[in-house]
């Protein structure tokens, strides 16, 4: 992928990893002492943990950061080849060194604790296991020099030359543009857009779409009505029917109290905006997925003659002052930020249903000429 790092372009083939990084960072595991602590009366087990310690401190970003198991089969590899007494371990979201019949030092990060096991897996702590999956060659290439003795200093200029080379070797700024390595563009501040609201950023004023049933019609598919049991048991044919919406749409003066609490409902005043007719459409047509279309969110907003909004996680856009069908950009997007004819958009992804963990990806979408461009990736 290309980014700018310290004013040149460079090509970053492994940011996959630091996506990794950044997630594994994200999830704040520990278990419960901190690497450095000891086990009384327990040489052996304190000589693990130092060796746990100084494997893990040794391991540049993004490696440490990454809560894969290829990260502690790296390091369970190098403990063992450093200690004398042979270790029964296997790698788990975490290090775990077997201690007795139902106990295990576990290593998370740079914590341990120990902590009861009701079942023991295979030794699994061996790179060769993990050919294949993000991070293979770099974590090679660090157990082979780590089990040498040598220094990973030189990771950076192994595997990202240009990224190095643009920030000259200089440390401070190399671990600057390392924090934001995925980075790729300008972001804003993020707006208050609120639900079942459209806002007019020319003027502050915020609308609301009133929706309401206006009767049924008669759609071309037909229906076909059993009749069990009784004295003519069989069939009838009946026309299909469809609810008919329409809607009304209210002001609310900027500055004023919310649009929709009960003391103020009676100071909003009806308007007419053609292009709400879009944000009707569009509504009408997700409610099917929904039930009924007062069970439908939307949000969005008003800028010089456009009208930008998201219903049921897809962005569209159209025009403020006349109808137009409104025309998608994204699916499973939602509004983020405007600013300068740049409408800001955001993906969130769950990558840890247990931590609560999202993937946050930003992206910027040009009105004026349509161009897509990923602006940052996160994780929180």
């Amino acid at each position: 992928m290309k980014k700018l790092v310290n004013g040149r372009i460079v090509n970053i083939n492994n940011i996959e990893l630091f996506e990794k990084a950044f997630e594994g960072a994200a999830l704040r595991r520990a278990a419960v002492s901190l690497v450095g602590e000891t086990v009384p009366d327990s040489p052996l087990l304190n000589e693990c943990i130092k060796y746990y310690e100084d494997t893990y401190k040794s391991l540049p970003f993004p490696l440490y950061a990454i809560e894969d198991n290829i990260k502690y089969a790296v390091i369970g590899m190098n403990i063992k080849d450093r200690m004398e007494h042979p270790l029964r371990m296997w790698a788990d979201g975490g290090l775990y060194v077997k201690i007795a019949d139902n106990k295990a030092l576990k290593f998370v990060g740079n914590t341990w604790g120990v902590v009861t096991i009701t079942r023991e897996l295979p030794d699994n702590t061996e790179i060769s296991l993990y050919e294949g999956e993000i991070g293979y060659k770099e974590f090679l290439w660090a157990v082979k020099k780590l089990m040498k003795g040598e220094s990973l200093r030189d990771f950076y200029q192994v595997f990202m030359k240009e990224f190095y080379e643009a920030c000259n070797g200089e440390p401070m700024l190399l671990k600057w543009e390392l924090a934001h390595v995925l980075d790729f563009g300008y972001v804003p501040k993020q707006l208050n857009f609120k639900d079942n609201r459209i806002i007019d950023l020319n003027t502050g004023c915020e609308y609301f779409l009133d929706i309401f049933s206006a009767g049924k019609r008669e759609v071309s598919e037909n229906i076909i009505v059993i009749r069990v049991g009784g004295d003519k048991p069989g069939y009838d044919i009946k026309k299909k029917t469809a609810n008919v919406y329409d809607f009304e749409i209210y002001e609310k003066q900027a500055g004023s109290e919310d649009i929709l609490s009960e003391k103020n409902t009676s100071k909003l005043r009806k308007v007419r905006i053609e292009g709400a007719g879009a944000v009707f459409q569009a509504i009408v047509k997700a409610s099917t997925d929904y039930g009924d279309v007062n069970n439908v969110i939307y949000k969005g907003f008003i800028v010089d003659d456009l009208i930008i909004f998201e219903v049921a996680d897809v962005v569209y856009i159209s025009t403020a002052g006349r109808y137009n069908k409104p025309q998608e950009i994204g699916r499973g997007l939602n509004l983020y930020s405007y600013e300068n004819g740049q409408l800001y958009m955001v993906k969130m992804t769950l990558c840890n249903e247990e931590q609560n963990v999202y993937k946050e990806v930003i992206y910027s979408y040009n009105i004026v000429n349509g161009i897509v461009r990923l602006c940052r990736i996160g994780f929180k």
